[in-house]
């Protein structure tokens, strides 16, 4: 969280109601098998490729926003160069590693079938960066 998190909140016209409705919006679009079961799978399947001390913010936060460019349909490139330019030390084998779970998990259709840290393995050498 930033400095400036709480001045956001303070001069925000939005209900809220209308804050709660874009937060489960945004919750359905990006954690489609359930935020918790999909948070924990995330961090099990990225984990391997971040750096021991990472903590979970500094592995969901370039999967999310990863995720956010790749359904609103940006090219892989972009998204990768976004994601190493983050507030985190995001490089090649990182950003790898979120990109091919970003793709892997589009396969998933349910939380039994989610990506594991062997299949972001075999899938990372197809991620051109």
């Amino acid at each position: 969280m930033g400095m400036f998190d709480g001045l956001e909140k303070m001069f925000s016209f939005k209900s809220k109601e209308q804050l709660e409705k874009e937060r489960l919006e945004f919750e359905a679009r990006i954690f489609p098998l359930g935020v918790e079961e999909t948070r924990a799978r995330i961090l099990e399947a990225l984990r391997p490729y971040f750096r021991k001390k990472a903590d979970t913010t500094e592995i969901l936060y370039p999967f999310l926003m990863a995720k956010q460019q790749y359904l609103d349909q940006t090219p892989l490139e972009d998204i990768a160069r976004a994601v190493k330019k983050s507030a985190f030390r995001v490089g090649d084998t990182e950003a790898r590693a979120v990109l091919a779970l970003v793709l892997l998990e589009q396969d998933a259709g349910s939380i039994a079938d989610y990506p594991t840290a062997q299949e972001v393995e075999k899938k990372m050498p197809e991620i051109a960066l």
